[in-house]
């Protein structure tokens, strides 16, 4: 699920609320959720998922700002609490680009975001 962005900024903004009910009903294995953004993240509302896998999408892809790994390891942590670990996968809160026009963002920052997302993934599997 995504909020759709065109050159870095987001089409719509709404958070999970009033979604999770109907969408974690739906016969799929798992979920690509955005959690780039305080706002998006309340992981209680993943205890409503029938055993779904949960994409976390912490890192976002539209801006070379490179977020804090404590912070993002905190959110982990966070989301910990509501899901089995071994249910919850890491990554950007989507792809750099829904056009030919891209975000804004380097390539260099595209790397580092992925660097990030790699040392996330190594630490849930620690």
């Amino acid at each position: 699920m995504r909020q759709g962005n065109l050159r870095s900024k987001k089409f719509y903004d709404a958070k999970y609320d009033g979604l999770v009910d109907t969408i974690f009903q739906l016969p799929f294995s798992g979920f690509f959720m955005e959690f780039d953004d305080e706002k998006y993240c309340n992981f209680s509302l993943l205890e409503k998922r029938q055993g779904q896998k949960i994409v976390l999408g912490l890192v976002n892809t539209q801006s070379d700002e490179l977020e804090d790994k404590e912070v993002l390891l905190k959110r982990l942590e966070e989301a910990n609490k509501h899901v089995d670990p071994k249910q919850i996968c890491i990554a950007t809160q989507y792809g750099f680009a829904s056009t030919e026009a891209g975000n804004l963002i380097s390539e260099e920052g595209q790397w580092r975001k992925l660097d990030l997302v790699h040392e996330l993934a190594e630490s849930l599997n620690a």
